[in-house]
């Protein structure tokens, strides 16, 4: 309602104003946000139960938590002050104290991940790595516990596991600096244990004798933050560019063996030439 003063009447004039409120179905462009909230939908990572696949696997589900804000129920610290289902029970649901809310958003984060765990693996190993878990206390399971006996039997960890690990960087062979990158970083990502960015490069150096490469090798372990990528990402450059000069050079090349052979080709029957082309009689 607005009073606005009418000078020819002398009178007041009420004016009835009607102000529609916001649509809260309509996104307006100066409030979007891209950052995610209880209603985005975010579906749980899948795994097929192998070991190859489980370090992603895990990194995919850890995030996954995050994002969904319950990675709580994956620190077993915070997890050693999660209620049995008895004491969850027992808690008062409509509580507005700080520690009783806590509990219970724990205790439920704990089931949630549980179920998006099982809801996620196509194979019977996670659902019993999890199932082995549970108990009358916690009669779904408990998630955090499942995720690292996994890791301990899927990701070595031991000093076998960096034997293994030094043979397998060792087996990948030297092709393209960013293939090689993307190979060897494809074993690293199998191991909890890792290589040192000098030990990949001096590892690098035994599976090339070009002098080009073993210079600009030799220059990188001199730095005293010798970088494994950096050093693929340059030995890649000077490999396309290598690659580019040798197919120009050898394009002309055959272009005047081809030539040369027609120039040897003789008067009678075709002749099948030891170029490029055939030779037809002239």
């Amino acid at each position: 309602m607005l009073i606005a003063w009418n000078r020819r009447t002398n009178q007041n004039k009420i004016f009835l104003i009607r102000i529609n409120p916001p649509n809260p179905k309509q996104r307006m462009p100066h409030i979007m946000s891209t950052a995610f909230t209880a209603d985005t939908k975010i579906s749980p990572p899948k795994w097929d139960g192998k070991r190859e696949t489980f370090d992603v696997y895990d990194w995919q589900f850890r995030n996954f938590a995050a994002l969904s804000s319950l990675s709580d129920a994956l620190e077993p610290s915070i997890m050693a002050n999660c209620p049995t289902k008895t004491e969850y029970s027992a808690l008062d649901k409509l509580s507005t104290d700080p520690a009783v809310l806590a509990k219970i958003k724990i205790y439920r984060d704990n089931e949630k991940l549980c179920g998006m765990f099982v809801y996620g693996n196509n194979s019977a190993v996670g659902k019993a790595a999890l199932k082995a878990t549970s108990s009358p206390d916690f009669p779904l399971g408990l998630i955090h516990v499942a995720l690292d006996r996994l890791a301990d039997s899927y990701i070595p960890k031991d000093i076998t596991a960096e034997i293994d690990l030094e043979n397998q960087v060792q087996q990948v062979r030297f092709k393209r600096g960013t293939e090689y990158y993307a190979e060897v970083t494809e074993v690293l990502s199998h191991f909890t244990c890792t290589l040192s960015e000098k030990e990949l490069i001096k590892d690098m150096a035994k599976k090339t004798q070009n002098s080009t490469y073993a210079k600009m090798i030799s220059d990188e372990l001199r730095k005293p933050t010798p970088n494994f990528k950096l050093l693929c990402d340059k030995l890649d450059s000077v490999q396309r560019l290598a690659g580019l000069s040798l197919s120009g050079s050898k394009t002309k090349k055959e272009k005047e063996v081809s030539l040369t052979n027609q120039e040897k080709s003789t008067s009678g029957a075709k002749v099948k030439s030891k170029g490029l082309c055939w030779a037809l009689p002239k």
